[in-house]
């Protein structure tokens, strides 16, 4: 049968089309090739740039280590985008790739090591060029700082209005005037430390954290429902506004250990953080003011509370609210631990050291001795220092705790205790007892636990027997002593913990046997062993030594002091055995007095009493840690709290948990990096370090604008020196020193301190009637009842740290701060390219010639002009960068440098000076030179208290009481000291156009030399002291041309800086003043106004030099060949200012002073109303401009009493 095919049709279309082959074809498309070959082409490169730092692998090694090193290179060449710069960069970088990964190399060793000088200073001038560029940046983009979401600043306002709620409700609204005192007054002490004394009471539970603390580039949560459900703003707001001085635990406290301060962590880093010379930080602290009626003393206790809301915030300020709520949700938690078993302070033994080599002893622990106390006879001890030369019994653990009695056991200090033995079997107690402290253990836990014998509590010290108090010394044992018998209070560390709810108490001993103060027999024994033994005999054979195991004071119920047994005879002996040095006795003696350096101020039966935590009010949430310290000769009670904790292992190998402080931190330039520290927040990590001293500190660098942890940095030891801002601790404790002081000093009642930004001073209001309003009253409803205010200022501009690297600048071998490397290309013929590594003989075949050696002198002259035109041409470059940025950069800030010749006066006390100044007004015949001494060397916020100390003490106004004493030209110059700057210009603008006539010479000098924030807070001043508008007594007073002119100025349109400037508009004005004046017939004086009252300075003297390539003649040959009179001398001044301000005001000191009869008038008017601003300038320019110091000018031309004034206030020779 023949087979029959049945043939399908022909289809019409063709069976294989375009589309059907893009539908089902598994070949890349163009567009993927593309992207593949030029992913493989970037793989290659990064290949090629790491193939200097990469090592070959051994072939002989496992795949798990292959694997494992396989991934870590993949996390340190993870690529990562480079961010793109908010602003196009200007040029590119000097440094070449070598150098880049050179350096950038060194920066991420582990190990120290430094970079070649000549690439350190490369490195360095172009980080400063980059600086010069980010300000540029921040300026032009100004919005970047005022970001907030939605969610942040719905919480903030929520914030906000709780505090409010919180702070009005218990505060008093209506408060007087009581005092103003200098921030930076009474002797600098450098010394000054806040010292640990004692840990009151602890008492709650801490979140236990992981030591990744967040999870690398977390997102934060941004949504305001995400963070308030975890923390609702109004319990925020209630637990950082809690008062402390309605707290009921400190009232008890400070009943027993009557310290002189009681405040909040806040409030102590508030008084910290004040930071000169511009105490830019406003804040408002309340206080109260209470005396104890139940002490027979009346002692009086200062209680300071959280700070009050600032009246105005930025945007940055408000977002943080936010991100600090934010951050807690994103952190690695692992449950919560009692806060007794955080170890806050570090101990003594491990702030020490171990004592030197030469000074160690013998002193071995029972458990290392073999000795069983119950066995052996006391009555060996008896010897007085002689060794026992029988063989000892091995120790057993459980012979020396076998009578231990029931008491607090804490975590930190039994582990602190063990370390003075290195048996086995302690070291498996102690894991044992670790390994219950990692169990939550709740009070009623721990109290069972008790009755069935699993742990022990020791009895309130009722004294020792002399087994629980000595330990023989047996120096053919050589081992590492804690202390010496002559180790008092003051040489044992800080408590670190309080017990437990429940009638738990703190354990205050370390091991059985170590010895405890108050061991006379001890110290008895030590010292006839000293005063027996000859001194040959002391170097080998050491005396008895009491052993201080524990690290805190022996517990007590109210025991007093104990009386010493010891002579002072004996003691003398002993101390000058110690002095000779000779023998292992004096050596350890001297160690222990050597590390003695702190005397505790608590008494001692004070340290040895113990709080039980039932008597008080335990926190609800969270945890609360009452600690006391000493700054100098005041006690201060602290009451703080801590977040996050996690174990951390110590030189010992033994794991603790300790307190762990994250710093949230917003970055606004993380397109280049991340900014330094501010004094602020270097402030705020200093203070936690203080009041914990074991705190390991963390910065957590979150993203302004997406709210993205960055990265989390982890403080190193030594951070404080590596800090870029005007930080200065010693500083910050000797203001707080100086305001606790000025506190305590004050009578019973309510206060509330404030500090205004900028202001060298605060002042103190006391509460008074609420119906009574008077003059000066501050009502602290009407400043605080509303939420804080958007900040108009601008954020302070920070520069980024070049030290650290980010994974961006890793992955693209980029040094932190440095412009963009130039593009990898081929370079001009004859050279091969950087990724061109062919042959030259490729390109060129043939037998190579023989150099001779003409030949390698030619080439090597070539190589080195090569080199210097390729040194050249990079200097031609960073020459025209640094013109570029300078032009970029040119006189941009809005407020004029300062350069004054008076300065704030250390140790500064204006009651002494008020008594000084009074004594010498009543003297009789006047004493001149003291009150020119005492106010020409005080900046005028200094004058302003000394004169309201004067009119509190002398019940007159200081002004009038020196008008009436002085006369002549030193009552005019003391006179316009008592005034401000712009109160003295008011004055005398005021004395120009009063009366018949006007002083056109002194309204002209003030008007045009001013700058535009001065001529603001003049015409600000002159309404409040005149109460009439300045433009309105300029216009009536002066007429034509000349009026218009002053009228513009006063008017204050000037144009503030441009980070830009603008040749166009520099080339139209400089055209335009020469075609309204010299090119015309007549002048067109309206454009002269218009351009020189308007534009503003940087861009008018680019203008000025600009004009002279139009006319034959500067500006101000112009001005003199166009205008006349007064108008002309004002032009004059304004272009003399506009170009140089300083060597204006020279010019005119020395014409004041070289005319015949000296212009008394014009040289005082100068020197007073610059000395605080920019005299110092004038010096400068005068001595360059006359070759003559303006020191020994004044003195030429000047005599009495008024030179000495002038001298004075010059501030020095030049």
């Amino acid at each position: 049968m023949d087979l029959q095919w049945e043939d399908l049709p022909v289809p019409d279309s063709p069976f294989f089309t375009r589309e059907q082959y893009d539908k089902y074809s598994l070949a890349p498309n163009i567009k993927e090739l593309w992207v593949i070959a030029h992913s493989s082409t970037a793989e290659e490169e990064e290949d090629r740039s790491n193939c200097d730092s990469d090592v070959t692998e051994n072939q002989n090694h496992d795949d798990n280590k292959k694997t494992k090193k396989k991934g870590k290179n993949k996390k340190v060449f993870e690529k990562v985008d480079f961010p793109e710069p908010r602003l196009p960069y200007p040029c590119v970088s000097s440094l070449t790739v070598n150098d880049q990964k050179t350096y950038l190399y060194v920066m991420m060793s582990k190990k120290p090591r430094e970079p070649p000088q000549q690439l350190k200073a490369q490195v360095h001038n172009e980080v400063a060029e980059f600086m010069n560029y980010l300000h540029n940046v921040a300026k032009l983009c100004p919005d970047d700082y005022n970001y907030i979401s939605p969610g942040a600043l719905t919480y903030s306002e929520d914030f906000f209005v709780a505090c409010i709620q919180e702070h009005l409700a218990s505060l008093p609204h209506l408060y007087q005037i009581c005092e103003m005192t200098s921030l930076t007054g009474g002797t600098f002490d450098q010394g000054l430390t806040l010292n640990f004394e004692k840990q009151l009471l602890i008492m709650g539970s801490v979140d236990i954290g992981d030591h990744e603390i967040v999870a690398a580039d977390a997102q934060l949560a941004t949504d305001y429902q995400s963070v308030s459900s975890r923390n609702p703003a109004a319990k925020k707001a209630r637990d950082k506004c809690a008062p402390i001085s309605s707290d009921c635990n400190a009232e008890k406290l400070s009943d027993h250990y009557e310290p002189h301060v009681c405040l909040t962590q806040d409030a102590l880093v508030t008084l910290l953080d004040n930071h000169g010379p511009e105490f830019c930080t406003p804040w408002e602290l309340p206080v109260w003011v209470k005396v104890n009626p139940d002490k027979a003393t009346q002692r009086k206790t200062v209680y300071i509370d959280s700070p009050l809301l600032k009246t105005e915030v930025t945007a940055g300020e408000r977002s943080l609210v936010f991100h600090e709520e934010s951050l807690k949700l994103s952190l690695n938690n692992h449950g919560k631990k009692n806060i007794i078993l955080v170890m806050t302070e570090i101990p003594a033994a491990e702030k020490l050291g171990p004592p030197p080599e030469h000074s160690k002893r013998g002193l071995a622990a029972s458990g290392e001795r073999g000795l069983d106390f119950n066995d052996v006879d006391l009555t060996d001890l008896e010897t007085f220092g002689d060794t026992t030369t029988g063989p000892l019994k091995e120790h057993k653990t459980a012979a020396v705790h076998k009578d231990t009695i029931s008491g607090g056991g804490h975590a930190s200090e039994k582990s602190m205790a063990k370390e003075a033995s290195l048996s086995s079997q302690e070291e498996e107690q102690q894991q044992q007892e670790e390994e219950m402290e990692e169990e939550n253990i709740t009070p009623t836990d721990m109290e069972d636990a008790m009755k069935e014998g699993q742990l022990t509590r020791e009895p309130a010290y009722s004294g020792d027997s002399e087994d629980e108090r000595l330990v023989i010394d047996d120096p053919s044992t050589p081992a590492e002593p804690k202390t010496t018998a002559t180790t008092s209070s003051k040489d044992r560390g800080p408590v670190t913990s309080t017990p437990a709810p429940g009638k738990v108490r703190q354990k205050r001993g370390g091991s059985k046997m170590a010895g405890v103060p108050g061991d006379q027999l001890g110290e008895i024994l030590r010292m006839q062993s000293a005063m027996l033994k000859p001194k040959a005999k002391v170097a080998s054979k050491g005396p008895l030594v009491v052993a201080l195991g524990s690290f805190s004071p022996p517990p007590s119920t109210g025991r007093a002091n104990p009386t010493s047994l010891v002579k002072p005879c004996v003691t003398s002996y002993l101390e000058s055995q110690n002095q000779d040095g000779e023998g292992g006795s004096a050596a350890v003696i001297q160690h222990a007095s050597s590390t003695a350096e702190h005397k505790k101020l608590l008494p001692e039966h004070l340290q040895e009493r113990e709080e039980d935590v039932r008597d008080y009010e335990a926190p609800e949430e969270g945890n609360l840690l009452y600690k006391l310290y000493s700054l100098h000769d005041m006690l201060l009670a602290v009451r703080s709290s801590l977040s996050l904790t996690y174990a951390r292992a110590n030189s010992s190998g033994i794991n603790r948990y300790v307190p762990v402080h994250v710093l949230p931190k917003l970055e606004h330039q993380l397109s280049y990096g991340v900014e330094c520290l501010s004094s602020s927040q270097a402030c705020q990590l200093w203070a936690h370090s203080l009041l914990h001293s074991s705190t390991i500190s963390y910065i957590a660098h979150i993203n302004a604008h997406t709210s993205k942890v960055a990265l989390l940095r982890k403080l190193s030891d030594d951070w404080k020196q590596k800090l870029s801002c005007d930080f200065r601790p010693s500083k910050s404790l000797n203001i707080l020193h100086h305001m606790l002081k000025k506190l305590t000093g004050l009578g019973e009642g309510r206060y509330v301190i404030g500090h205004k930004a900028g202001e060298p001073f605060v002042t103190i209001y006391k509460a008074g009637p609420s119906e009574k309003v008077m003059r000066g009253t501050y009502d602290l409803q009407r400043v605080h009842g509303s939420p804080p205010q958007p900040s108009p200022a601008l954020a302070p501009w920070l520069p980024v740290d070049p030290a650290v690297v980010l994974p961006f600048h890793r992955s693209h071998w980029r040094v932190p701060c440095t412009f963009p490397p130039r593009a990898l290309h081929t370079t001009r013929k004859g050279n091969c390219g950087p990724n061109q590594f062919t042959n030259s003989r490729t390109r060129n075949p043939g037998p190579a010639k023989t150099s001779t050696t003409a030949q390698k002198n030619k080439k090597r002259r070539a190589a080195a002009k090569r080199k210097k035109l390729n040194s050249k041409n990079t200097t031609i470059k960073m020459a025209m960068v640094s013109e570029f940025l300078t032009q970029l950069s040119l006189n941009t800030a809005v407020v004029d440098p300062t350069y004054p010749t008076l300065l704030p006066a250390r140790d500064f006390d204006p009651n002494t000076d008020a008594a000084r100044i009074e004594t010498a007004i009543k003297t009789k015949g006047v004493d001149e030179h003291t009150i020119i001494d005492v106010l020409t060397k005080r900046v005028y916020s200094q004058r302003k208290e000394i004169a309201f100390a004067y009119e509190k003490r002398a019940k007159k106004d200081m002004t009038i009481a020196l008008k009436g004493a002085l006369s002549g030209s030193v009552e005019a110059v003391i006179l316009g000291l008592m005034k401000s700057t712009a109160q003295y210009d008011a004055t005398l603008i005021k004395g120009s156009i009063k009366g018949l006539g006007t002083d056109e010479e002194t309204l002209i000098e003030i008007v045009c030399s001013r700058s535009k924030a001065e001529l603001v807070e003049i015409k600000k001043v002159y309404k409040e002291m005149f109460k009439k508008e300045l433009e309105k007594d300029v216009a009536g007073d002066t007429s034509g041309n000349f009026a218009k002119l002053l009228l513009a100025l006063v008017q204050v349109k000037r144009e503030d800086p441009s980070s830009i400037v603008d040749y166009q508009k520099i080339d139209d004005d400089a055209r335009a003043l020469y075609e309204a004046g010299v090119k015309r017939h007549g002048t067109d004086v309206a454009c002269w106004i218009s351009i020189l009252s308007e534009r503003s300075v940087p861009h008018l003297q680019k203008v000025f030099q600009k004009y002279k390539s139009y006319s034959p003649y500067d500006m101000q040959e112009s001005i003199r060949k166009e205008v006349k009179g007064d108008l002309e001398k004002s032009f004059l001044t304004l272009v003399d200012c506009l170009e140089n301000k300083q060597l204006y005001f020279a010019s005119r000191l020395n014409d004041a002073m070289k005319c015949k009869g000296a212009k008394e008038k014009i040289l005082s008017r100068i020197m007073v109303s610059r000395c605080e601003v920019d005299l110092k300038k004038i010096r400068n320019e005068f001595m360059l401009q006359y070759g003559q110091s303006l020191h020994k000018t004044i003195a030429e031309h000047t005599k009495d009493d008024y030179q000495r004034a002038l001298l004075s206030l010059c501030g020095g020779d030049d």
